[in-house]
């Protein structure tokens, strides 16, 4: 069953399994879900999927994506193209996972000596006339050919709505890379975008928990899952012909 809480307490958790006759739990993470704790764990064996890079517990099991694979998968594809300048569009510090993606992406492009801007907003937590005026006037101030990797689909797709507006062709006057790869208007997009191996996951988040289970004495254990492949579309794919850049 999945079960939306939030700021939940380990009593309340342990009601929950006891109302659903539950032998443990897996807890989602991601998303925009709020920072967790592993206080949780204290009464029932739980294992925490998706955690942001700087959770650290001794008690408890936790999955989470390879983030380093991830990102070096994006600064190679946007690289490979050559751009004058790269950026990173991201949530900010309401979501971990977002900065830790910025600044693992920033890692990679400094190792092979390229700089990047960022844009941090929050399109969930302002205005949408305010949002899109600032991405607009960062998008634009961007020397281009520019490469722009999105925190996630979600983002990218924000991205792709301003540079249809500006008028700037996709990729030769930017190039735009996103991640998860779940949604058919990334596709319908055109967008290229990582896809993590979320079934993997789920594997191995089940063999954790049902180790727990068995043996609750199991030392705590930190597992990653990486990404499958790199979906490449039209936004990083430059066209032989000038008259097909958007999609």
């Amino acid at each position: 069953h999945k079960i939306l809480t939030t700021d939940c307490t380990s009593r309340e958790i342990s009601r929950l399994t006891s109302f659903w006759s539950a032998s443990g739990l897996i807890v989602d993470c991601g998303g925009m879900h709020p920072p967790v704790s592993d206080r949780l764990c204290e009464r029932q064996p739980i294992v925490f999927l998706d955690v942001a890079q700087s959770f650290s517990s001794a008690r408890c099991s936790s999955e989470s994506y390879d983030i380093r694979a991830t990102c070096n998968l994006a600064a190679r594809e946007l690289i490979s193209l050559d751009c004058a300048s790269y950026g990173f569009a991201g949530y900010g510090p309401d979501a971990p996972w977002s900065e830790e993606r910025r600044r693992v992406f920033a890692q990679a492009l400094r190792l092979n000596n390229r700089a990047m801007e960022s844009f941090e907003q929050n399109p969930l937590r302002m205005k949408a006339t305010l949002f899109y005026n600032r991405l607009k006037k960062w998008i634009l101030n961007m020397p281009k050919p520019a490469g722009i990797f999105a925190a996630d689909d979600s983002y990218a797709l924000h991205v792709h709505s301003v540079l249809g507006n500006l008028g700037l062709h996709i990729p030769s006057d930017v190039a735009l890379l996103g991640v998860d790869n779940e949604t058919s208007a990334v596709r319908a997009a055109g967008l290229s975008s990582i896809q993590l191996d979320f079934r993997e996951a789920g594997r191995l988040a089940s063999e954790l928990l049902l180790k727990n289970i068995a043996d609750p004495h199991t030392p705590p254990r930190k597992l990653h899952f990486g990404p499958v492949q790199l979906l490449k579309r039209s936004s990083t794919r430059k066209l032989a012909s000038p008259k097909h850049h958007f999609v």
